[in-house]
């Protein structure tokens, strides 16, 4: 039998033989995702000092994650890692753990998360200076930790719908805030079940018993001193979660609490002394929404990270795994072969990192559109939130469903290993998971962006390039569907070599700009031929709305991950080379895929021949040939840590099994199992158990 070392050295040997392989610059597409030469080492000194304080350095120790799995023990986890991130950005002046913790999850995975990501967005969007003064400096210094309070027992998504009560008081001058049904109770809200100071609260503003709709109100939840709930506040931890359990999530119910008439955040609408309500000039209706918008495109940007992550994990070890041989080989009998050798295998991890790349670069046109809608808020110019609010929703729904699925298929490569929570991925599987409802469920967001493409698909069909209220023309995102349509079937070469650019945006256009107008379409048919409302007509079309949602959001897709790789952006050719077999390698795995339903809109109506059908899968398969060489290097460009993947099967080095055994070891029930000799049994259990079902005379 092989000795520890030997394997060990075996797989470091593989490790290092494919690193070797790799075909171009990895720091310089490293800095193609993060930044500049000093960005990345600022960035990497960040990550190094809170692994460091927090004690993860050395990858050779269980995690702690891992050995103490108590909800208690994993909240305090979280705040110890959530303290130390905020203490690093504080000390050294960075914004590198704003909206994603060292472990490359989302903000809300530490109860310190919100307070410098929603919660100081909310007090930067809706809070005048004087306000900014009082709060938003607090919380940058740490002095408040915050909340952002809005999702209801009884709703979601449906902003509007929301029941919590802010009614003013004139002779108090001051608000009364309460949840006057079970429904109202707020449930869901990061840092609340224990750890906020404060919440800025959504609740409906009634003034003279008339309702003006939802407002933000800024609410002290605990004692500064005692961390005691203040008068007339019921909070708590609403219990454990599929993921997130380092994170208090809460609830809160509001009996008759009184809110200082100067705690209604008013930048955008304010309530004067006697009560009267005065709504800023070319303020939207939806105003409110912009926090979640911005929420939305930075979650897009962490779901590319943590498919990043699972699919780094997996290819890793699936280059030191080595078990079987090709059917029919003519190998050696005992030869085997790396599992990233296996074309399934490749196929499955290498077409996952090519969408990691796509969600990465879509990501950077969600923060681009709402930095745009962002600076024209401040003018009072709300023209541009219906576009962003399609495409940073659309985008969000469409990432958070293919990084899931994503997640998952890289954690069943890896077998059984992958079922270990000690492999990292399951944690990464149920993060994603919770990005598919959190902040939108995709199935909403992608029925919000289909509304969005029918009112514009409408006016185009009429002929009437009428804009939407407060927008002078067509929005750019919008464009290619005002272009005349190619209809006819295209002919085995008509469409040239299917690795090229410029074909595969053709290609991806035509099949967007068919799908919304078959969708509009069918629902105008049922409104005007069945006499059907247009409630039902939807209900009756949905399935179809959403698909054309995603035929849209894919071709916006790769238009971005084009443009993020042009010559201009990127100079090196190596590396502009291999984001083309990336690129190309997600078109053409979007094509042919033959796990995914909506791979069909692109050949049902028959304008790509079976031969060109063929030719895609020919031409995948060759991409895949290309690309194997660089895949451990086009996963080390993430600049994953060991200690941020918390991995023993995904190292750095390829040590997989060795660092596996350790960390199996120092597992408490384990320890516990080896202390005074008794190694291999667990002592209650089996005198209380085991020992006496063996013996039993039954």
């Amino acid at each position: 039998m092989a000795s520890t070392d030997d394997v060990s050295v075996s797989q470091k040997k593989l490790m290092a033989s494919a690193r070797s392989r790799t075909t171009f610059d990895v720091e310089s597409l490293t800095q193609v995702l993060y930044g500049d030469a000093d960005t990345i080492r600022r960035r990497r000194e960040a990550w190094a000092r809170v692994e460091a304080a927090i004690g993860t350095s050395d990858t050779s120790r269980l995690p702690r994650r891992y050995a103490n799995t108590s909800r208690e023990d994993l909240y305090l986890d979280g705040l110890e890692l959530g303290k130390a991130a905020f203490d690093d950005r504080a000390k050294f002046g960075h914004d590198f753990f704003d909206w994603i913790t060292p472990r490359y999850t989302l903000f809300n995975y530490t109860p310190f998360g919100l307070s410098t990501s929603m919660f100081t967005k909310v007090l930067q969007l809706m809070a005048t200076p004087e306000q900014q003064s009082r709060w938003l400096v607090p919380a940058m210094k740490g002095q408040i930790n915050g909340a952002y309070v809005q999702t209801e027992l009884g709703h979601g998504t449906f902003v509007r719908g929301l029941e919590t009560t802010a009614t003013f008081d004139v002779a108090k001058n001051s608000f009364v805030l309460n949840s006057p049904t079970l429904s109202s109770t707020k449930f869901w809200p990061g840092a609340m079940g224990f750890a906020a100071s404060h919440g800025i609260v959504m609740a409906r503003l009634v003034t003279a018993g008339k309702d003006h709709g939802v407002h933000a109100f800024m609410v002290q939840l605990r004692d500064i001193q005692t961390g005691r709930a203040l008068e007339r506040i019921e909070l708590g931890d609403i219990g454990p979660k599929m993921n997130h359990n380092q994170n208090d999530n809460g609830y809160a119910r509001f009996d008759n609490v009184v809110v200082p008439r100067g705690n209604m955040l008013s930048a955008q609408a304010s309530v004067a002394r006697n009560g009267a309500y005065t709504k800023r000039a070319n303020v939207h209706d939806k105003a409110t929404y912009g926090t979640m918008m911005v929420t939305r495109s930075k979650m897009t940007w962490v779901i590319s990270i943590q498919l990043a992550a699972a699919v780094t994990i997996a290819i890793r070890y699936s280059t030191v795994r080595k078990q079987g041989n090709f059917a029919y080989s003519s190998d050696p009998a005992g030869t085997e072969v790396a599992l990233i050798e296996y074309r399934s295998q490749n196929y499955r991890l290498l077409t996952s990192l090519a969408k990691a790349y796509a969600i990465f670069f879509a990501s950077q046109h969600c923060e681009a559109a709402h930095r745009e809608f962002e600076k024209r808020e401040r003018e009072g110019d709300y023209s541009t939130m219906p576009s962003a609010h399609a495409l940073i929703g659309g985008m969000k729904a469409w990432s958070s469903t293919i990084a899931s699925e994503g997640a998952e298929d890289a954690r069943r490569t890896c077998g059984g290993q992958g079922y270990l929570a000690t492999s990292g991925l399951p944690d990464i599987v149920q993060s994603l998971t919770v990005m598919c409802t959190g902040e939108g469920d995709t199935h909403v967001l992608f029925q919000q962006t289909a509304r969005y493409l029918m009112k514009w698909a409408a006016r185009l069909r009429r002929g009437i390039e009428q804009p939407q209220p407060q927008q002078t023309e067509l929005p750019e995102d919008l464009k290619y569907l005002a272009e005349s349509q190619f209809t006819e079937k295209c002919s085995d070469g008509s469409l040239g070599d299917l690795t090229n650019a410029d074909t595969q945006l053709f290609i991806f256009q035509r099949r967007a700009q068919r799908m919304v107008a078959k969708a509009e379409s069918k629902l105008a048919e049922m409104e005007l031929k069945r006499g059907k409302t247009k409630a039902q007509a939807w209900n009756q079309h949905v399935m179809l709305l959403m698909s054309a949602a995603r035929a849209h959001v894919e071709y916006l897709v790769l238009r971005d991950f084009i443009e993020a790789t042009a010559a201009h952006k990127i100079q090196k050719t190596a590396v502009r080379r291999v984001m083309d077999r990336l690129r190309s390698t997600f078109a053409l795995s979007t094509m042919v895929n033959p796990q995914s339903a909506d791979a069909i809109s692109f050949a049902e109506d028959g304008f790509l021949s079976a031969a060109r059908l063929d030719a895609a899968r020919d031409a995948l398969n060759d991409l895949l040939d290309d690309l194997l060489p660089d895949a451990i290097g086009l996963t080390d460009a993430w600049d994953f840590t060991d200690a941020g993947l918390g991995s023993a099967i995904g190292v750095r080095d390829g040590n997989a099994y060795e660092t596996l055994m350790r960390w199996t070891e120092q597992l408490p029930i384990n320890v516990m199992a080896r202390k005074d000799g008794a190694g291999g049994r667990h002592a209650e259990a089996w005198e209380r158990y085991i020992r006496p079902a063996l013996l039993s005379k039954l």
